[in-house]
């Protein structure tokens, strides 16, 4: 009868090393990966398409002069492509979510995307207390 224990106890205790050795295994290596590239080039997309949207360039939704202003903000190890989808409201002013055309932009122009990090805005134009445009602002985001 004691044999039967100390072979259960045996079978536990390899069980639990092997579940623990396996754990280590896989998640050790995730732990050294280092997050900031990512958090930093998040703030960036993110800081672009707010500083664009309280400067009133986004609201034009004039493209070469949406893309220099981004060549004036974004730091030059820094690839973009740029997204801004019209939407149109079914029900205005309620919401606006039906697309209706797009813009696209990308810097430097053969750029390929590779680890982006999207920043997204939506940017509403009012005129006369009417809704005159919604769009939607993507900008992805990575290092050259």
């Amino acid at each position: 009868m004691r044999g039967i224990f100390f072979s259960l106890d045996v079978l536990f205790a390899v069980i639990v090393a092997g579940v623990l050795i396996t754990g280590f295994y896989f998640y050790l290596p995730r732990s050294q990966e280092d997050i900031y590239p990512k958090l930093y080039l998040s703030k960036i997309a993110n800081d672009a398409l707010s500083v664009l949207d309280k400067n009133g360039t986004l609201q034009t939704l004039n493209q070469s002069v949406i893309n220099n202003s981004l060549i004036g903000l974004l730091p030059s190890n820094i690839a973009w492509r740029l997204n801004i989808t019209s939407l149109s409201s079914p029900y205005p002013p309620v919401y606006c979510s039906v697309p209706t055309g797009s813009m696209i932009s990308r810097y430097p122009a053969d750029a390929v995307e590779q680890d982006y990090v999207t920043g997204r805005r939506i940017v509403i134009n009012i005129t006369s207390a009417t809704l005159t445009n919604c769009s939607l602002a993507e900008l992805r985001v990575w290092l050259r």
